[in-house]
C-alpha cells in the first residue's frame, strides 16, 4: 500500500511538472520580453583594410590624373565638347584621326602640286621645256589651240595616240589644257597618259580661255581667218 501511494504522489507530481512547463512555454512564446528559443544569427562583421603607402600613392596619383582631365575638358572648345559627345572625338582616336589626316594629305599634296596657274604655264611655254597637250575636241583644236601644242583629245585618245605615240618621249614634261573653268577633259587624258606610262604630266586648269585672254601664242585655222580679216 505503501509503494503504491508513493508511486500515486510521484505520477502527480510528473503530470503537474509537465503541465506547469506546458503552460510556461506557451507564457513565453507568446511574451514579447521572453526568451528565445532559437539562437540568433549576429551579423557578419566588415573587415576594414587599410591600404599600403605605396596603394594610397597609387590611388593619389590617379585622383589628380582625373581632376587634370576633368580641367583640360572645361577648357576645351565648343566644336571639341561636340564631337566628344557625339563620340566622333576622343584622346584614344584623336592621334589615329591625326596620323590618317597626314596620310591623306600626303597622298592629295602631290596631285595639288600638278596644277599649275597661266604664269607658270608661260614659264614653261617661254623656256621650251614642256610640251602642250589639247586635251578638246579634235575640231576644236584645229580652229584654235596653244601655239606648239599637240591634240590628243579625251574622246579619241586611243586612235590619235596610236598615231603619235613614237614622237612622245616618257621622261618629257607634258602640260595638258582644255577650255578652263569646270573642264575636266585634262584630267581625263592625264589619267590616260599614265596608264601608258606618262607620269611627268601637269595640268593647266585655267586652259584655253585664259591663255587667249592673256593675249600669249595661239595658232589654228579660225586664228589665220582672223588674222586675215585684220
Amino acid at each position: 500500500m505503501k509503494l503504491e501511494k508513493l508511486l500515486s504522489v510521484i505520477f502527480m507530481s510528473a503530470v503537474i511538472c509537465f503541465f506547469a512547463g506546458l503552460v510556461g512555454l506557451v507564457f513565453n512564446i507568446f511574451n514579447p520580453g521572453g526568451f528565445s528559443l532559437i539562437p540568433k544569427k549576429e551579423p557578419a562583421r566588415t573587415r576594414v583594410i587599410k591600404p599600403l603607402p605605396a596603394e594610397a600613392k597609387n590611388r593619389e596619383k590617379v585622383v589628380a590624373a582625373k581632376k587634370a582631365v576633368t580641367a583640360s575638358t572645361k577648357t576645351q572648345t565648343p566644336a571639341v565638347k561636340t564631337l566628344q559627345k557625339k563620340k566622333i572625338f576622343s584622346t584614344e582616336v584623336a592621334p589615329v584621326l591625326t596620323a590618317k589626316l597626314k596620310s591623306v594629305t600626303a597622298e592629295i599634296a602631290p596631285v595639288e602640286e600638278t596644277k599649275i596657274t597661266l604664269k607658270k604655264a608661260k614659264s614653261y611655254f617661254d623656256e621650251g621645256k614642256a610640251v602642250f597637250i589639247d586635251a578638246r575636241p579634235e575640231y576644236v583644236y584645229v580652229e584654235r589651240h596653244i601655239k606648239g601644242a599637240v591634240s590628243l583629245s579625251a574622246s579619241r585618245f586611243v586612235a590619235q595616240y596610236e598615231r603619235i605615240k613614237d614622237e612622245l618621249k616618257k621622261e618629257a614634261l607634258y602640260i595638258v589644257y582644255c577650255s578652263g573653268g569646270s573642264c575636266l577633259l585634262s584630267d581625263m587624258v592625264v589619267k590616260k597618259l599614265a596608264e601608258n606610262g606618262f607620269e611627268n604630266t601637269k595640268i593647266f586648269r585655267g586652259g584655253w580661255d585664259e591663255w587667249r585672254k592673256a593675249g600669249y601664242p595661239v595658232e589654228g585655222l579660225q586664228i589665220k581667218k582672223e588674222t586675215v580679216a585684220k
